[in-house]
């Protein structure tokens, strides 16, 4: 963590460091015991670190996509289980989810983290949250957003008058783009409305 503050405006010296952070987090063993760890250190320093947070939640999801069953499991609570392998991960990705709270509490203007929150809600088969988590970042960047993934997400959620907005900024934002039009064109012959 130090060298990542030490990293300055070294930029490639900072993505180093933190790349090194996020290969050792995936190389240990007990992260519920690192979370324990900063979570003590901040009731005790009330100094948080955004990074570690970040790449903790990393971890997690990481974690959750892993082939292999995990060892040593430790429940949200703290208790081992024996869950099934759908549990365990599941329960990963919550962990996921507290430690990218945390980090969006810590700079509630970073895309990135709201990205990563929908991806985690995405793994937790919570659709609804992360359409929002992606709403979210309109307020940070209203342009950066993929209106396309946001309408395919609406359009699983069968919110057809949803999804077809966000097709329409998707054309709005690349108007010289033929799938963006392509797409709108395919909701409005569903309905039926071919004079529009």
């Amino acid at each position: 963590c130090s060298s990542i503050v030490a990293a300055g405006s070294d930029h490639n010296f900072h993505e180093s460091a933190e790349q090194y952070l996020r290969s050792m987090l995936a190389r240990t063993d007990d992260l519920d015991a690192y979370a324990a760890y900063l979570d003590e250190e901040y009731q005790r320093t009330e100094l948080d670190n955004l990074t570690v947070r970040r790449a903790l939640a990393e971890a997690y999801l990481n974690k959750f996509d892993a082939d292999s069953p995990l060892e040593g499991y430790t429940d949200i609570e703290g208790h081992t289980t024996n869950n099934t392998d759908d549990d365990i991960k599941r329960n990963e990705a919550e962990k996921a989810l507290i430690q990218t709270r945390i980090a969006i509490s810590l700079n509630p203007n970073d895309r990135s983290l709201y990205e990563l929150l929908s991806q985690i809600y995405d793994k937790l088969g919570d659709s609804k949250s992360s359409i929002q988590a992606t709403l979210d970042t309109m307020a940070i960047d209203p342009h950066g957003i993929d209106y396309a993934d946001l309408a395919d997400r609406y359009e699983k959620q069968s919110d057809d008058l949803n999804a077809e907005r966000a097709r329409t900024t998707t054309v709005e934002l690349r108007p010289n783009e033929p799938n963006p039009h392509v797409q709108l064109a395919e909701i409005r012959e569903k309905q039926e409305r071919w004079t529009e």
